[in-house]
């Protein structure tokens, strides 16, 4: 009995005949190529080739050059910058101390301020109420010279 074949296309034919499937179970080693078509390859591709690739390191050992270059000028700039920001935070640190302290100044003068003062009322209260001791005497304006005499 003949067989006629529907599928017209080889290359889908072979596809499916061949031992290596496209499946779960397709193993690298049946897919790769013979060690003649690989070393065809790299020919090609000029991997081979050793004044190319000479070149080319000596391209990526001037490109490594200079970034290593950049890479210590960045660092240099970034423990520069480290310094002043810990010389802005010192200033500040002082600043806040100086600033605490005045403002501690500050408050000291005016607690003594409203003590004196209260003790001004205290004491101009108690000359109000005794009435023995004179608030201005003559005898106590006599013993300052005059402003005219010194003249």
């Amino acid at each position: 009995m003949l067989v006629i074949r529907t599928d017209t296309n080889i290359a889908r034919r072979k596809l499916h005949s061949s031992h290596v499937s496209r499946g779960q179970n397709n193993k690298r080693k049946y897919n790769k190529p013979s060690k003649a078509v690989r070393r065809r390859y790299f020919r090609r591709k000029g991997i081979d080739k050793p004044q190319e690739s000479e070149g080319l390191t000596q391209q990526a050992l001037g490109i490594t050059a200079s970034l290593f270059m950049e890479k210590e000028e960045l660092e240099k700039k970034v423990v520069h910058i480290e310094d002043e920001i810990r010389y802005l935070k010192e200033t500040e640190d002082q600043n806040r101390l100086l600033k605490t302290q005045e403002r501690e100044g500050w408050y000291c003068k005016f607690v003594a301020e409203q003590e004196t003062a209260v003790r001004a009322v205290a004491i101009a209260n108690r000359v109000q109420q005794s009435p023995f001791i004179p608030t201005t005497s003559n005898t106590n304006l006599d013993n300052f010279p005059s402003p005219l005499s010194t003249i």
